[in-house]
């Protein structure tokens, strides 16, 4: 797993996990969200906005 993620990415990641598990309507502490959350930082390569991520992981 990747370490060099600073606190304001994480803060970014968790605002857009939060995001997408309301809109999916599925709870952040279910097998699902945990999934969506993995997912989440194993494709975060930093470069990515808030918007983008919520692009990507709502279409």
């Amino acid at each position: 797993m990747k370490t060099n993620v600073t606190d304001k990415q994480i803060e970014m990641i968790f605002a857009v996990y939060r995001h997408v598990c309301a809109q999916r309507e599925i709870d952040p502490l279910s097998d699902k969200g945990r999934e969506i959350a993995t997912r989440m930082f194993a494709m975060f390569d930093g470069s990515q906005n808030v918007e983008q991520m919520k692009r990507k992981f709502l279409h």
